[in-house]
């Protein structure tokens, strides 16, 4: 029986692997490959990385990069769809979408991120056969679209803007939800609400796997430094904002109780010089070159986010790094409880900083944390099941 031809359409090359939707996108794909699938990836070059090979870092996967770069923030708006689709929607993916779906007939089309419902139209239109249409949801991005239009302060202008484009996305996603053969997402709460707005086909929740280091042994002890990691990529304005919520309320509570809050990650330049001149338990420390290292030296870390649920792969990093957690539940969603039962969740962040402040030196305790955490994450997290099941709404609409 011949391998499964998979188009898997994506915004862009989930390169470099430095954030949890890249690797999510990255990882996933390969897992199919690695299933049994044959996998062609579609997208334009990285923003970040233009020049990077998806075959080098992916090497189960084959490639076709759209020439030419996104739209501009300001001609995304002039489309009907969400901002990201607009931008990344191009004329010129428009053509190589059209040539790979005339070149054979797929048996099944991937759209990774409700970016791609731009694409639904033409898959209909050209595409031989009736492959199996599966939407990759990373959130329900209707709610987290919504919630950061609401939330947001700033500009007057900026503000009409993001409501107009949660409007759009909810629309995408119920035209998604409505066209697509299955839908996978990475929690139950975002199934179900995937339920609510129409999906009517297979549904598989996916979490992550995990491909990082595993720190076999560690003990953290009073010589460990009094700091508190937050890891994370702020080049996206929901994490800009989970971030500048999360320090109006934490810096000084921190600074005052001597604990550094270390900010490891990107950042626009403005951004980050803003609120360097604002804090003072906080510091940007950018990219780290050895994150396991770097989080040695740290007693716990965090995930903050109070806009924009689904599961975090930090989390992750830290577990298996055997850094104690600490969080926000809003940004803990999917998590599975075993891992949960041996972290430190509050509901905002005040109490959340209190909760640190009294655990901090705490040392018996957080090593107690690390241990319980890393054993279930260790027995819960898998890529090459989630290939397997990701092959299996491939194949199950076959046979």
């Amino acid at each position: 029986m011949s391998a499964p031809q998979i188009l898997w359409l994506a915004r862009a090359l989930p390169l470099p692997l430095d954030a949890g939707d890249r690797m999510y996108t990255a990882f996933l794909a390969e897992a199919l490959a690695d299933a049994g699938a044959d996998v062609r990836f579609v997208g334009l070059a990285s923003p970040d990385a233009p020049d990077a090979k998806g075959e080098e870092a992916l090497p189960s996967l084959s490639f076709t990069v759209v020439p030419g770069g996104p739209r501009s923030q300001i001609r995304a708006l002039l489309s009907r769809h969400p901002l990201v689709s607009g931008r990344f929607g191009t004329a010129e993916y428009r053509r190589v979408l059209g040539e790979l779906l005339a070149e054979q007939a797929w048996d099944a089309i991937v759209l990774d991120q409700y970016a791609l419902v731009w694409a639904l139209p033409l898959i209909e239109a050209k595409a031989k056969g009736r492959p199996v249409l599966i939407h990759v949801a990373h959130d329900f991005e209707t709610q987290v679209t919504r919630d950061l239009a609401r939330a947001y302060t700033g500009n007057p202008l900026r503000k009409a803007v993001l409501a107009l484009n949660a409007r759009r996305t909810a629309r995408a996603e119920r035209t998604l939800a409505a066209a697509c053969d299955a839908v996978v997402t990475l929690t139950e709460e975002d199934r179900e609400a995937f339920r609510a707005i129409g999906a009517k086909g297979a549904m598989a929740v996916i979490p992550p796997g995990y491909k990082g280091v595993r720190v076999t042994e560690r003990a953290i002890t009073s010589a460990t430094p009094r700091r508190i990691a937050i890891v994370g990529s702020y080049q996206w304005i929901v994490k800009q904002h989970n971030l500048a919520a999360f320090l109006e309320v934490a810096d000084a509570r921190l600074a005052e109780a001597g604990i550094e809050l270390a900010i490891v990650g990107g950042a626009p330049a403005e951004f980050r010089e803003t609120w360097e001149q604002r804090c003072k338990a906080a510091k940007f420390h950018g990219y780290v070159d050895d994150l396991t290292a770097f989080l040695m030296d740290c007693r716990m870390g965090l995930v903050i986010e109070a806009v924009g649920g689904g599961f975090k792969l930090k989390v992750l990093d830290y577990v298996m790094t055997r850094t104690p957690l600490a969080g926000l539940s809003a940004g803990l969603t999917g998590q599975a409880k075993s891992v949960m039962d041996h972290c430190l969740v509050r509901d905002i962040s005040s109490e959340l900083c209190d909760a640190i402040i009294a655990l901090i030196d705490d040392v018996d305790q957080l090593d107690a944390m690390q241990e319980g955490a890393y054993a279930a994450a260790s027995a819960h997290y898998d890529w090459a099941e989630n290939g397997r099941k990701l092959l299996a709404l491939v194949t199950g609409r076959k046979t």
